[in-house]
Order: C-alpha cells, then sequence, then structure tokens
C-alpha cells in the first residue's frame, strides 16, 4: 500500500534507548494498531500531488520512564476540523 501511494515509511529508532524494551499485552492487537496508524497515515496523502520528500511516514520508539511511546508523523492532509 505504501509503496504503490509513493510514501516512504522510516522507522527511526530514540538514540537514547540503549536497551530494548519489553512488551507486555497482545501482540497481535499491538501489530494491528500499528497497521492501522500507518495506514491511515499513508492514506492521509492524496492521490496525486505532494513533493515526494514530503510523502514520508517516521514511525520512532522511545521509552518515557516505563512507558514505551510509538509516534507516528506524516505530512498528509490531516483530519477535517468539521
Amino acid at each position: 500500500m505504501a509503496r504503490q501511494a509513493k510514501v516512504k515509511i522510516d522507522i527511526a529508532p530514540d538514540p537514547n534507548l540503549k536497551e530494548g524494551l519489553s512488551f507486555k499485552g497482545d501482540p497481535i492487537r499491538f501489530r494491528q494498531i500499528i497497521l492501522n496508524l500507518l495506514s491511515n497515515a499513508v492514506e492521509s496523502y492524496p492521490t496525486m500531488g505532494n513533493d515526494a520528500d514530503e510523502r514520508t511516514v517516521t514511525l520512532v520508539l522511545s521509552r518515557q520512564k516505563t512507558t514505551a511511546v510509538l509516534t507516528v508523523t506524516d505530512h498528509g492532509m490531516g483530519i477535517p476540523a468539521a
């Protein structure tokens, strides 16, 4: 889907994250959440237009004390205010 939309997916682990993170939960549901976030980010780009450099979705995994934080960033159209 990302390839067809010409959207680059950039996975950028936090450089301050020196050790791995452990996950307690359902790995299938966690995977589905990540796939939904990626799908929404890719779909936020219009079919035509947008400079190729801006058609990027970035995932960053970081830690805040005992919590893992996954940040998904895109430069798509966003959600309409209405």
